[in-house]
Order: structure tokens, then C-alpha cells, then sequence
């Protein structure tokens, strides 16, 4: 298992003693099995049998993931689809297994890396619709979670995005309807007037005075006076009655 992997003595004294000194680089493997077991051997001309000595050096094993759930991308409006990134990494020294990556609020919700390596990543990419329950609250808090076999205790990352509010408001005053000639009352409504009614004393070419108060002839020709506010007239209209 070392480098140089044997030495020799050429003769070897009683009491005397032959030395191997040698070089081994630890492996991963050694660390997931939490040790590095080595056995060494010698043997002569006159000991055929190799007399064996082995050494089992333990390594703590220090399992760790980090999570990282990074800034959605997209426009926060309602109705819009955001991108969210969330990135596992082992953080330890050993091999990880059945590492998942979650967040319910995306789609897909999860996902899981078989196996990973010290320093290696499982990243979720996953998608989120914009609420209007998240405009109206300003912002979008998410929490995502990773474990594993080796880590069985979740490790969380929340991200919260602001969404700036933008009140406004749009007024639309319409057009009335009805008659838009002197004295007629336009009905917001359509409804036109119906106090309003034609008299037959009343001639062309006269003044209405129903908002003055003046009593003033409502027909020239028949010499008459009219009651104020009894009667309306029109200019080349027919006069018609109401109150004021």
C-alpha cells in the first residue's frame, strides 16, 4: 500500500533491524469507511512464513451540507412565472447519499442526487406562478430545505423578494342623456323629465323664464299673463309645464 511498496536487507544481525519507510495518500474511500486499515509482512531465507503486522488509523467522519436558495429571476407581477435556483452542496468529508433538495412552493417541489461528493452540488431548479395574495403582502418568502442519509436534520435557506406596491385608481365620468336645450334637465340616467308637459298657449319665439322667477307673457299674442314658474317657454319650441 506504500511508495516504495518493499525494502530489502541483504543480512540482518540478531537484534539488528530493517527499516520500510513509505508514503500513502489517503482516498476518499478511506474516509467514507471512517479509517485506513494496512497491513505489513517479512520474511528471510530462513523465516519462510511472512510474520504479518497490521494498523487500522480511524478518520472522524464530519458529514455537513450547505444550501444556498438564490434570488428568483423574472417580472413580479401577478400572473407571471419566477425562476428559482437552490444549490445543495456537501460541506463535509465524506460521500453523501440520497440527497434531496426541496421546496414545496416550486415546481417541481424536489429533487434528488444519488450519491455526493465532498464538495460536489445538487441544484433544484424549479418555477413559482406570482399570487396577488403576494403583491397585496409586498413581498414572497420561500424556504427550502436539503438532507440526507448522512444528515438527517434539514438544512433550511429562506430568500424573501420585495415586490414594490403600485396603488392606482382610473375614473371614468360619462356623457349625459336627455334634451340640451334651455330649461331641460339632462338625466345622468336617460330618464328624461317627466314634469314636463307641452301647452298649447304657449307661441314661438318667446323666452323661458321658469328659473328666474320673473312673471313675464308667456304667449305675446294673446296678451295673457302667465303664472311664474307654471309654464315653460322655448325658444321654437312649445311651452311645457312644470315646477320649480
Amino acid at each position: 500500500m506504500l511508495t516504495p511498496g518493499s525494502t530489502t536487507c541483504a543480512t540482518l544481525a540478531p537484534g539488528a533491524t530493517c527499516t520500510l519507510t513509505g508514503t500513502y495518500v489517503v482516498q476518499q474511500s478511506d474516509v467514507d469507511a471512517g479509517k485506513i486499515d494496512n497491513t505489513a509482512s517479512v520474511a528471510s531465507t530462513q523465516v519462510t512464513t511472512p510474520v504479518t503486522d497490521s494498523v487500522s488509523t480511524p478518520i472522524a467522519a464530519a458529514p455537513a451540507l450547505t444550501l444556498d436558495k438564490q434570488a428568483p429571476t423574472g417580472s413580479l407581477t401577478v400572473g407571471s412565472t419566477l425562476t428559482y435556483t437552490v444549490v445543495a452542496t456537501n460541506a463535509g468529508n465524506i460521500t453523501q447519499s440520497a440527497v434531496t433538495v426541496s421546496d414545496p412552493m416550486l415546481t417541481p417541489g424536489s429533487t434528488t442526487c444519488a450519491t455526493l461528493a465532498p464538495g460536489a452540488t445538487c441544484t433544484l431548479t424549479g418555477t413559482y406562478v406570482v399570487q396577488q395574495s403576494d403583491v397585496d403582502a409586498g413581498k414572497i418568502d420561500n424556504t427550502a430545505s436539503v438532507a440526507s442519509t448522512q444528515v438527517t436534520t434539514p438544512v433550511t435557506d429562506s430568500v424573501s423578494t420585495p415586490i414594490a406596491a403600485a396603488p392606482a385608481l382610473t375614473l371614468d365620468k360619462q356623457a349625459p342623456t336627455g334634451s340640451f336645450t334651455v330649461g331641460s334637465t339632462p338625466d345622468l340616467h336617460g330618464r328624461r323629465n317627466k314634469r314636463e308637459q307641452h301647452h298649447p298657449e304657449c307661441g314661438h319665439g318667446q323666452r323661458s323664464h321658469a328659473h328666474t322667477g320673473l312673471d313675464h307673457l308667456c304667449n305675446a299674442r294673446s296678451g295673457r299673463h302667465m303664472h311664474p314658474h307654471r309654464y315653460l317657454c322655448r325658444p321654437a319650441e312649445r311651452c311645457r309645464r312644470g315646477q320649480d
